[in-house]
């Protein structure tokens, strides 16, 4: 419960969470959406999300779509 509270506190991964919440997205285009934040650090948070809350991952050729 706490890495749930832990999670919603960021407002990046907030965001990220409901630009997921929309429709699949791979990193490039959860980073389309930021301006001031590297792939990396996407990345990172989306990481975080996929250890807590099981979020499916498709990968096709050299890309990552996130659901």
């Amino acid at each position: 419960m706490d890495g749930l509270f832990k999670g919603i506190a960021d407002p990046v991964r907030r965001q990220i969470l409901e630009l997921l919440s929309r429709q699949p997205l791979n990193v490039n285009q959860i980073n389309e959406h930021f301006g001031d934040i590297s792939r990396q650090a996407v990345s990172k948070h989306r990481r975080y999300w996929k250890k807590r809350d099981g979020s499916k991952y498709t990968r096709l050729g050299g890309s990552v779509t996130a659901t």
